[in-house]
């Protein structure tokens, strides 16, 4: 029986931290994609975008 409640658990964990690491990395694109919108705007001469390392992955 309590086996069964770990694994419930762990799921439940596992869920959680799947469901806030897709929040924060929505938040770092739509970061970068303000960041890269304020690039083009102002500095569309220069060839110079803000990149961020997870997207070296």
């Amino acid at each position: 029986m309590t086996f069964s409640l770990l694994v419930h658990y762990n799921l439940l964990l596992t869920g959680y931290n799947e469901l806030t690491l897709s929040v924060h990395y929505n938040q770092l694109i739509l970061i970068w994609l303000i960041t890269n919108f304020i690039n083009n705007k102002y500095r569309k001469s220069t060839h110079t975008f803000i990149s961020f390392p997870f997207f070296s992955l």
